[in-house]
């Protein structure tokens, strides 16, 4: 949502579709937490927790790293939902 929008405005369709990503993310996976980000030209990418005994990303940073290795070098707006005392 724009951190211009009043609260309580109902997120534009755009930004609802990042939260439907992060939340399909989080829930294929069962993570603490999901991301999803859009790129300057309204590509989006989705991704959750990497949590593994040798890597933990965040689901912020596992989204930017997707989103970078596909070709994105500008990122418009990103969504993260989780459970509050989850997210890292």
């Amino acid at each position: 949502m724009s951190p211009d929008a009043p609260a309580g405005a109902e997120p534009s369709a755009e930004d609802a579709k990042l939260l439907t990503l992060a939340r399909s993310a989080r829930a294929r996976t069962r993570a603490a937490e999901g991301a999803a980000v859009r790129d300057d030209i309204g590509r989006t990418y989705a991704a959750s927790t990497v949590d593994l005994p040798s890597l933990h990303l965040s689901a912020v940073q596992a989204v930017v790293a997707a989103a970078v290795s596909s070709g994105s070098d500008r990122l418009e707006a990103v969504a993260v939902v989780g459970d509050a005392e989850n997210v890292t």
